[in-house]
């Protein structure tokens, strides 16, 4: 058995790569997220999409997709690069791939499970974020300047 990379870097870079994982351009210049990592998930992204060669049952199971990580990453990235994001995902669900558009921070809080919960407030250039957990005494939203040094202690 090999001992695999030596260099810190390659360590890392074999370690974060994962075949069918990762963020995917697509046309419209958005990204959709894929993590079909189990090889049940794999078997659902290859009816949803042309994995070509990597379709075939030689790559049906984890352990032969691993070394090809790169290659597969790129065929999947080849075939959403040709759809806008939301036929993507909606192709992706359908055939229940773990998916889901990837938003950018200023889009969060105009989300229905984010703006439910009223955990944003305006911010200069985004929506800002407060503390998720209510806690008794706190009223969210309530900001003002923070208090002067010592003046807990009292006098």
């Amino acid at each position: 058995r090999e001992a695999g990379p030596l260099a810190l870097n390659a360590q890392r870079d074999a370690t974060l790569l994962k075949a069918a994982y990762g963020a995917f351009r697509c046309r419209d210049g958005r990204h959709v997220s894929v993590a079909a990592l189990e090889d049940h998930f794999w078997q659902r992204l290859c009816a949803a999409l042309d994995m070509g060669d990597f379709g075939a049952d030689a790559f049906r199971h984890h352990k032969a997709r691993k070394p090809v990580a790169a290659a597969i990453n790129q065929r999947i990235a080849q075939q959403l690069q040709g759809m806008d994001s939301s036929a993507a995902f909606a192709l992706l669900q359908k055939h229940d791939v773990p998916a889901a558009p990837v938003v950018a921070p200023a889009e969060v809080a105009a989300l229905a499970q984010f703006a439910q919960r009223e955990k944003f407030e305006s911010g200069a250039s985004m929506p800002l974020a407060r503390y998720p957990v209510p806690m008794a005494g706190v009223r969210p939203g309530a900001r003002g300047p923070a208090p002067a040094l010592d003046s807990a202690r009292g006098s």
